[in-house]
């Protein structure tokens, strides 16, 4: 297991906690094989004499080949056994853009399982139209004694699926995930998944989520996803929940979670987060947009006992989600914590309509908020709440602003009216500044800044960009004498 760690301290603001997977580039010649609904699995597989099933072709390939599979639809539950090779991916896609759906004709499936393979792509494909509990899209796992990884999930499509048929109610232990990982070995940990340009929508996931990692995974990248109308949470990295035995291995770790766009992931019977980093460590949240769930970005630690460490989330938006926008919540004093986590340079708008605040902090520890910019019109809602469970809170040179004459900042138990009345009873935020900040529109959710924005220029001085940090718009990061407040920088 690799953990690699780093402080809040404000020297270090910006530090990666790993470095997303990249595969190798391959030139090898690749074995073209052919799929049609028309076709016949005693046929050679070749363009004119295809195969007909997509589980026939992918038991009989070899490393290098590529299976091409034309359009139509296909009631088939798909186990992937067969394993690439560092230069010789296994290619699993649709033949010349056609659209391919892989459906479970209303029915509990598990759509396509890659269990213990490695070097795998799968590219371009829907599935859809499944209904009953432990349905699943797509789902990495393991064998029992091998791992996945090396796995490449692009531009494919998962929707319709149901974990039951009500809307308004989930019973327990109902589940249907749009893509799977989970690492139920205690010594071997799937590694080098990359989750890319998905689109997973009109789903109800019930207790699970849109896109989930949980258990012995170590390496990930999640990016350019859209997820949309779920169900529950968008996109979830966990741990502590006994998907591996040994507590030592058992949470997702090492992973970036960058440029998604995820929406309205509500659950009718508990809170649903756009991105939700729950018992996960040392993963990195950027650049994504999380806006009309229930909340926006979280970072939490469900199991009693446990905590979850170094996690960085920078460079966000979240708006219009109906609990806090951004929320470092341990959920509980019995010992679960959030350690050295950063919240830097994010932008949160009109989150919070009716309870905590654009940014909400429970039960952390040595934690670092700076550079952010948070904005409430709510009357009577909260811009920030703080409870009183939290040791050495770092938060300085943000910027606050509610075009509401009530506003409230909740600070263990105390709430305070003026922004003046927060800093002088709590000594945070004495850095940090109070005004509109002058975004570009945000009728349109232009966040950008204007170019009078007294966010521009008036960050923390002492704060270094990280290797490669960009802003949202993959602008170099720091302009200036200072780093700008937000997650725009003004060129």
């Amino acid at each position: 297991m690799m953990i690699i760690l780093f402080s809040c301290s404000s020297s270090s603001i910006g530090e990666e906690p790993i470095n997303p997977p990249v595969p190798p580039a391959s030139s090898v010649e690749k074995s073209e094989y052919y799929v049609s609904t028309t076709g016949n699995d005693e046929n050679p597989g070749t363009l004119t004499s295809p195969w007909r099933t997509i589980q026939k072709a992918v038991t009989t390939v070899t490393p290098g080949c590529v299976v091409n599979i034309m359009g139509g639809t296909y009631y088939e539950e798909i186990k992937v056994t067969v394993s690439g090779t560092a230069d010789k991916y296994i290619v699993i896609k649709n033949y010349n853009d056609e659209e391919v759906i892989i459906s479970g004709n209303n029915k509990p499936r598990e759509l396509m399982n890659l269990n213990g393979v490695s070097y795998i792509k799968v590219k371009g494909l829907t599935f859809a139209d499944c209904l009953g509990s432990y349905s699943v899209g797509i789902k990495i796992s393991t064998t029992s004694d091998e791992a996945s990884h090396h796995i490449e999930i692009e531009s494919n499509t998962i929707r319709n699926l149901y974990a039951n048929a009500t809307a308004t109610v989930y019973p327990p232990n109902v589940y249907a995930g749009g893509i799977t990982v989970a690492g139920y070995l205690d010594s071997k940990a799937i590694h080098d998944i990359i989750i890319r340009e998905n689109t997973v929508k009109d789903c109800r996931t019930g207790w699970t989520e849109a896109i989930s990692v949980t258990g012995n995974v170590d390496g990930f990248l999640i990016t350019k996803n859209v997820v949309t109308n779920t169900g529950n949470i968008g996109i979830d990295a966990s741990g502590h929940w006994g998907i591996s035995k040994n507590p030592a291995t058992d949470f997702a770790r090492n992973g970036v979670i960058s440029e998604n766009h995820v929406s309205y992931c509500k659950s009718p019977v508990e809170g649903g987060a756009g991105i939700y980093l729950d018992g996960s460590s040392n993963i990195l949240v950027e650049k994504n947009i999380s806006h009309n769930n229930v909340y926006g970005i979280t970072v939490g630690c469900e199991r009693a006992n446990n905590f979850v460490t170094n996690n960085i989330i920078r460079n966000n938006i979240c708006y219009h989600n109906e609990g806090f926008g951004i929320g470092l919540m341990g959920w509980s004093p019995e010992g679960r914590i959030i350690k050295n986590c950063q919240v830097v340079n994010n932008t949160t708008f009109e989150n919070a309509k009716d309870r905590l605040g654009e940014i909400a902090i429970y039960s952390t520890e040595n934690t670092t908020i700076k550079n952010n910019i948070f904005y409430s019109t709510h009357a009577n809602s909260n811009l920030l709440y703080v409870d009183d469970s939290h040791l050495n809170l770092d938060m300085n040179f943000n910027h606050y602003y509610s075009s509401s004459p009530d506003v409230k900042f909740y600070w263990k138990g105390s709430i305070f009216s003026t922004f003046e009345q927060y800093k002088q009873n709590t000594g945070c935020d004495l850095a940090s500044a109070f005004s509109n900040p002058l975004f570009i529109d945000t009728e349109v959710f232009d966040f950008q800044l204007q170019s009078t924005s007294p966010c521009i220029d008036t960050g923390d001085p002492a704060y270094t960009p990280a290797e490669n940090e960009l802003d949202f718009n993959h602008n170099p990061r720091k302009v200036g004498a200072c780093i700008d407040k937000g997650a725009y920088e003004k060129q």
